[in-house]
């Protein structure tokens, strides 16, 4: 597994590639979360689409969850946006979020071009 991390102006992007695992997901999400730039992002793409397997766990998912509840409270203005065109693996990510356990709300798209016009619309620069 190979997972590329970008920093944007208003946000950060990984792309992951390869087999990936909730495991590889949490500890990528625990490398951005300890940059104190995630303090100000406004959104996080994970982009599945360069991704062979995917396997994660019940419990994988949980764990992952209570990653969140801290940088939920410092900044909670974070929009998750998955991009993927695998079932199973857009399957899994909706399960994720419909467990509660996040507190970022989670938009799902085919193709990053699609996240991006999305934030572009959604989430426009702050005056």
């Amino acid at each position: 597994m190979e997972v590329d991390i970008t920093w944007e102006p208003r946000g950060v992007c990984r792309t992951f590639r390869g087999d990936v695992t909730g495991r590889d997901v949490l500890e990528s999400f625990v490398l951005i979360n300890s940059d104190q730039r995630y303090d100000d992002v406004r959104y996080n793409i994970l982009d599945f689409t360069h991704v062979g397997q995917w396997q994660t766990n019940e419990e994988e998912l949980r764990v992952l969850g209570a990653h969140n509840v801290g940088p939920g409270i410092y900044n909670p203005h974070v929009r998750v946006l998955v991009v993927t065109a695998d079932p199973q693996l857009e399957t899994t990510a909706r399960r994720y979020a419909s467990l509660g356990l996040s507190p970022y709300p989670h938009e799902f798209f085919a193709s990053l071009e699609q996240a991006r016009a999305w934030i572009a619309q959604n989430l426009p620069t702050r005056a």
